[in-house]
């Protein structure tokens, strides 16, 4: 529901894809990769902000697919998320926690057994 919250904000800086303009240089436990990413091209900034948005609203669906592959796509987007989050912010606690709900869509189903008993 993060990404869901942020469009509902009206915020503009979410809503102009510019968030990330500011977030690491204001965030308030920065991580020692945070200068770092402050200094990308305002462009894969704004590419991050709207690969963020996707991951967060529509990738998420994903993880309810009645099948293994979308479920398994859908977790490695979020896992990939959750782990640049870690990387570049110090909320590691919630995005390990995060990562560890997904980690039941990466394992492979258990097919049907074939006995007729």
């Amino acid at each position: 529901m993060s990404g869901v919250v942020k469009v509902q904000a009206n915020c503009p800086t979410w809503l102009n894809l510019t968030a990330l303009e500011y977030h690491f240089a204001t965030q308030c436990l920065p991580g020692p990769l945070s200068w770092h990413a402050h200094q990308l091209h305002p462009f894969l900034l704004r590419l991050s902000v709207l690969v963020t948005l996707v991951i967060e609203i529509p990738a998420t669906f994903l993880l309810l697919a009645p099948i293994h592959e979308p479920r398994y796509v859908g977790a490695c987007l979020q896992i990939a998320l959750q782990l640049m989050i870690i990387l570049t912010g110090n909320y590691n606690f919630f995005n390990i926690l995060t990562m560890a709900l997904c980690l039941p869509c990466l394992g492979k189903e258990k097919e049907g057994n074939d006995d007729d008993s």
